[in-house]
């Protein structure tokens, strides 16, 4: 069975950038303004495009 390790900062960021999306609608500005900072604008709006295409 496969050991299940803590997510690091950056991937329970995604996560909960995902699950804002998935269950109300938009990305919190807070949280895309997160996303942003970490990781820069084109990877924050490729997240959030990608996302919504499967929503």
């Amino acid at each position: 069975m496969a050991v299940l390790k803590p997510l690091d900062d950056e991937m329970a960021l995604v996560m909960q950038a995902v699950d804002e999306l998935v269950m109300e609608g938009p990305i919190a500005p807070e949280t895309f303004a997160r996303i942003r900072s970490t990781f820069g604008d084109h990877t924050a709006i490729d997240l959030n495009w990608t996302v919504g295409q499967y929503c």
